[in-house]
């Protein structure tokens, strides 16, 4: 019985810690100088993708590290501000200023916000990519 709660103190701590949401925990150094690329952009409320990344649709980000974030749409390539508090994520991304970081890891990243009437909340998700597959990998 002792090496049973020996071992469940550990094991329970380390499952809470794993069952945490994977959000921004270190932050905003945890963008810094990371590549992405829209993957499409869930309405919540239906749980339905509304805009799919495709050959037509290719939008990048590129967060570096003097605060600045470089947007490639499809060639046209745009620089804006960027800041991460907490959770919020400010920065200038397809008409809206400000994001709730839901998710971000080593692999993906969620960009969560409102629409101005308040009655859909939707999702924008992000692939990270490597540095030399990005359209930034001479910077």
């Amino acid at each position: 019985m002792r090496y049973l709660r020996l071992f469940s103190i550990p094991f329970f701590c380390l499952l809470s810690f794993l069952c945490q949401p994977l959000i921004a925990q270190h932050g905003p150094n945890r963008l810094l100088e990371t590549h992405w690329q829209y993957t499409y952009t869930l309405q919540l409320e239906t749980n339905s993708v509304v805009q799919q990344a495709g050959e037509q649709w290719r939008h990048f980000l590129y967060f570096q590290f003097d605060s600045i974030c470089r947007q490639s749409l499809n060639g046209s390539v745009t620089a804006s501000p960027w800041k991460l508090d907490d959770h919020a994520l400010q920065l200038a991304f397809r008409k809206t200023g400000q994001f709730e970081v839901s998710r971000l890891n080593d692999f993906s990243l969620e960009l969560k916000f409102s629409s101005k009437d308040g009655k859909s909340t939707y999702v924008h998700h992000f692939a990270r990519i490597a540095r030399e597959n990005s359209p930034f990998s001479e910077t």
